[in-house]
């Protein structure tokens, strides 16, 4: 199976705890505000994504992680826009068995295409690990 992924780049927390939510953000400046945003993502186990504080998807559909399922969508930007803010609220649970969830490395991939412009996770994306949601 050929990747999907052109441009993006699995990443994650080294300090994310077993069994935790971590938020990713990324600010990119916009130099084609007219056109979609187009976007590609999956996580390891959960993700949530906000464009712009608006909640877009939540995913991915459950599967293999050797089989890389995705989603893709789309995100209109308002006129005038001149920057986008991103950010995934990921979650990832280790050494708990739940039926539907095959073990796995905690990770994040996306990219996103936005008339010539096209990025996609790196080491550049912040991360926090959120220790309110903590559930060791």
């Amino acid at each position: 199976m050929t990747n999907p992924f052109s441009k993006g780049k699995w990443i994650w927390c080294r300090e994310t705890p077993n069994n935790a939510y971590t938020l990713f953000v990324k600010t990119v400046p916009l130099s084609d505000a007219s056109s979609p945003v187009h976007v590609r993502i999956t996580a390891s186990y959960h993700y949530e994504l906000y464009v712009n504080g608006t909640f877009i998807a939540r995913g991915p559909v459950h599967g293999d992680p050797h089989w890389c399922q995705y989603d893709e969508l789309e995100y209109a930007p308002k006129d005038g826009m001149s920057l986008l803010h991103v950010a995934i609220l990921v979650h990832h649970s280790s050494g708990t068995h739940l039926h539907y969830q095959l073990p796995a490395p905690g990770g994040l991939i996306a990219e996103l295409r936005v008339g010539g412009q096209h990025l996609g996770t790196d080491a550049s994306w912040k991360c926090l690990p959120l220790e309110m949601w903590l559930q060791e």
